[in-house]
């Protein structure tokens, strides 16, 4: 392949991905199972090729994959074809929740670089970088703020995490609490075990950023509508076509937010 054809590769299969969705969603907007059957087994393995065309991680791509087998099966009504499904997204949760914790939003700046970022002299941030000089103060400084005599602050982004971390909780409870007499029997506590995975990757997601973040949400807005569906619970009007849109969409976000993320470590 050449380069050209390979620059334009990535383009082309998101080009695709997008024409997938739009047909997947007038066909279920539509009842056009035809449409569906076509369209909806092609939505993963594109988005998949995107990421592999962009030299993203192995991770995402399995996860995507792991979609896609979820997808298939659910369009099947055969015995054990839910079950089936729930299990291969739940591998795909487990694909994401290894991913997060080896990426990061941005990448801070390096050792030099914060070294002679700022002003003053380069000696004074050395010494802010040495065990040995914690609590050097220089003339006309203000004191380290880790100095012993200073209460740390809070790090504000660990507050906003365990706030969401305890609303995710809370939902989920009460996600399950209202739909668990009408759920089969045998379905009980798969799904209770799926949802507890769910809501842990939609909680992680946020700490790649916001299009990470309305990933997970949207993920487990998805799914719950499916399980007011299994649970024969009221749902919204044209419910098949926000689980698919939101589907849809969450798959989308997650794969834009890990991809404008940067890896902790090999992926």
């Amino acid at each position: 392949m050449s380069g050209r054809a390979a620059h334009r590769l990535p383009g082309a299969l998101l080009a695709a991905f997008a024409l997938a969705a739009l047909v997947e969603l007038v066909s279920v907007a539509v009842d056009a199972r035809t449409g569906q059957l076509l369209a909806k087994p092609l939505l993963m393995p594109l988005l998949a090729a995107y990421v592999a065309a962009r030299g993203g991680p192995r991770l995402l791509v399995a996860a995507l994959l792991l979609g896609w087998g979820g997808d298939v099966f659910l369009l099947s009504s055969a015995d054990g074809a839910f079950l089936a499904g729930m299990g291969c997204f739940a591998a795909g949760h487990l694909c994401y929740l290894v991913l997060f914790g080896r990426r990061r939003t941005h990448a801070g700046p390096g050792p030099v670089r914060r070294i002679f970022a700022g002003p003053g002299r380069p000696a004074r941030h050395l010494a802010a970088l040495s065990d040995s000089s914690k609590y050097i103060q220089y003339e006309n400084d203000p004191p380290p703020c880790d100095a012993p005599h200073q209460t740390p602050r809070a790090d504000p982004r660990r507050s906003a995490g365990q706030g969401l971390a305890l609303g995710y909780g809370l939902a989920l409870v009460v996600a399950l609490a209202l739909l668990w007499s009408g759920l089969p029997a045998e379905l009980r506590v798969p799904v209770a075990v799926y949802s507890l995975l769910l809501a842990a990757m939609a909680c992680r997601a946020s700490a790649l950023g916001p299009l990470a973040g309305a990933g997970g949400a949207l993920f487990l807005l998805s799914d719950t509508l499916i399980a007011t569906g299994v649970a024969e619970a009221p749902q919204p009007p044209a419910a098949g076509l926000w689980i698919m849109l939101t589907y849809i969409a969450a798959q989308a976000l997650l794969t834009a937010g890990i991809l404008r993320s940067r890896p902790r470590t090999h992926d």
